[in-house]
């Protein structure tokens, strides 16, 4: 699982200034108002509600840019540490926290199914790594079985909208 969140974050990282950089196709701060000053109840509650990370960014006086591509290296760093051999329910939880935020802010390059389902396999992660390793087989089966499902749904249906909700929901 660290491979993959290294891969996801990586991923994330190399294509930020194309994307959601200031002069990127989707600039993320169109989504955020920079212009109000440093508030931590206020960016507080506006995380609470949205998951995103980047409300921070006027109470920690930093360019929205500089707080994405941080949330990417974080997320980097911790899963080249789990991929190292530092195996906790903390680490795996604090990876979901960072790819859920980039999750959200990613509008709509992040819609697809393999995002949820990392967003899915995280959960299941951070449950079954240690101090919980009870759980872990019934937490793999789980995984497996719902990959399983949504393939095989997706297949019988042929209905787009299972990988690409976020486009037919702009219509």
């Amino acid at each position: 699982m660290a491979a993959i969140y290294l891969m996801a974050f990586t991923s994330y990282y190399l294509q930020y200034q194309g994307l959601y950089a200031a002069s990127g196709i989707t600039p993320i701060r169109n989504s955020f108002d920079e212009k109000l000053g440093p508030d931590w109840s206020r960016d507080f509650a506006r995380w609470r509600e949205s998951g995103v990370l980047a409300h921070f960014a006027s109470s920690l006086q930093l360019d929205i840019d500089i707080v994405m591509e941080g949330t990417c290296l974080c997320g980097i760093a911790l899963s080249v540490l789990s991929f190292a051999g530092l195996h906790s329910a903390l680490v795996y939880w604090v990876l979901y926290l960072l790819y859920l935020s980039l999750y959200k802010a990613g509008q709509v390059f992040l819609g697809f199914q393999w995002d949820i389902f990392l967003l899915e396999t995280g959960v299941f992660t951070a449950l079954s790594a240690p101090p919980f390793p009870p759980l872990a087989l019934g937490v793999r089966f789980f995984t497996c079985v719902r990959y399983l499902r949504n393939g095989s749904q997706q297949e019988v249906s042929g209905d787009s909208n299972i990988c690409y909700p976020q486009r037919h929901a702009a219509k």
